[in-house]
């Protein structure tokens, strides 16, 4: 979901939801589900840097 919400490789995605959930003391689980749920506003985790050093 991240990974196409920010048109980002899913690698890329992974890595900004897992850098969130580590920064906020939080399982990786329990953050996908609430994401899922739509429990959880993912404009509050940073999308990671588009290539060239851009970012939207």
């Amino acid at each position: 979901m991240l990974a196409e919400r920010w048109n980002a490789s899913v690698d890329d995605a992974f890595a900004a939801f897992r850098s969130y959930a580590r920064a906020h003391h939080l399982r990786l689980s329990e953050l996908a589900a609430r994401i899922v749920a739509g429990d959880f506003d993912t404009a509050a985790i940073p999308a990671p840097a588009r290539p060239g050093g851009h970012q939207d």
